[in-house]
């Protein structure tokens, strides 16, 4: 992955804005399902009132299946495509808008056969109107390379970024790609979003396990605690499997 960059894709010019390396530092591993993750933050300094769209882009997905064919089909080596379009023109308050965050685990182990609800994690710092939809390939800007549209056996529901995958009939091993765009509104009436940014991952189908009771969560402290700045505060998650 080395040379990875998140690139200006506009027609137009991209103000100041220097393509940045995609390369992230490792936060996590894990050694049970083989995955990692990482992250990487950077500052631009960027002309305001500059709109342009960025994309990191590349064609290394492993076997997916995907709609790019037109129906459900299985695809090696596909595009991919994961950027956003950037808008620093200042809104009516003065200030100029906060892209909402959202974060996703890929890839989600599902088991056949069965019907499962995922919920989006996503946030926004000016508390704006959030909403998902299905990433899509546009003359302005290519959202998601190879695996755009609805992706097969999920249905997404809209007003609260929540995605339901129906495993029925699916085959143990194979990989389902999902691309989503989450996207802000001024107040929940509005129909034109003020940023979207991009969301994908990956819905891996396991065979069922023998006991499939979900593990149950629990703190041995508030769900709402105050700390002072400075202080040392520490808690303990309990885990119970129910099998």
């Amino acid at each position: 992955m080395n040379g990875d960059k998140l690139q200006c894709v506009s027609n137009s010019s991209c103000s100041t804005y220097t393509a940045l390396s995609a390369n992230g530092y490792c936060t996590d591993y894990s050694m049970l399902i083989d995955t990692s993750s990482s992250q990487i933050s950077d500052v631009e300094i960027i002309n305001m009132d500059s709109t342009f769209c960025i994309a990191y882009r590349g064609s290394t997905w492993p076997g997916i299946i995907t709609n790019s064919c037109g129906f459900s089909c299985y695809v090696d080596s596909a595009r991919w495509s994961l950027g956003c379009c950037l808008d620093l023109t200042t809104q009516e308050d003065g200030f100029i808008n906060s892209a909402p965050v959202a974060t996703a685990i890929s890839p989600i182990y599902v088991p056949t056969n069965t019907i499962n609800v995922i919920t989006i994690p996503a946030t926004d710092a000016d508390d704006d109107n959030l909403r998902c939809r299905w990433a899509s390939n546009t003359s302005l800007f290519d959202e998601c390379g190879d695996i755009c549209g609805i992706a097969s056996g999920c249905t997404l529901y809209e007003e609260n970024c929540t995605l339901v995958f129906n495993s029925t009939g699916k085959q143990t091993g194979n990989y389902y790609a999902v691309a989503l765009m989450v996207e802000d509104f001024y107040n929940d009436t509005n129909s034109t979003s003020l940023s979207s940014v991009s969301i994908q991952f990956l819905i891996h189908i396991v065979a069922k396990p023998t006991c499939y009771s979900k593990p149950t969560i629990s703190l041995n402290s508030s769900i709402n605690t105050t700390l002072e700045v400075g202080t040392e505060y520490s808690f303990t998650f309990i885990i119970k499997t129910n099998c």
